[in-house]
């Protein structure tokens, strides 16, 4: 799996993953990258509501030009640094179904 946060987000959107699993928090892709949609449609975004650095709407639009269902964005976590125990909670699951599913 590919797994990218913030500025890595925008990192792991540029790689070509083919069918390998994508977990993005709160990717940077409007402030660091060109790459405007994900590679694969097993991509999972988390991304808090309080993000202070990039906003929550970035990651609605980002699964919207990637044709992603909404399910795909897991709104949790109480700032950007996604270090709080919900946040960790679900980057944990969100692994947990990458591993499986590649």
């Amino acid at each position: 799996m590919v797994v990218g946060s913030s500025r890595g987000g925008a990192v792991a959107l540029a790689i070509s993953t083919g069918v390998v699993p994508v977990v993005l928090i709160a990717p940077a892709w409007k402030r660091w990258g060109n790459a405007e949609v994900v590679a694969t449609q097993n991509t999972v975004i988390l991304h808090s509501e309080a993000d202070e650095v990039i906003p929550t709407d970035d990651s609605r639009e980002l699964i919207a030009r990637s044709g992603l269902p909404p399910k795909a964005l897991w709104v949790v976590g109480i700032d950007h640094k996604m270090t709080d125990p919900e946040a960790t909670a679900a980057l944990r699951l969100a692994l947990d179904q990458a591993a499986t599913a590649g």
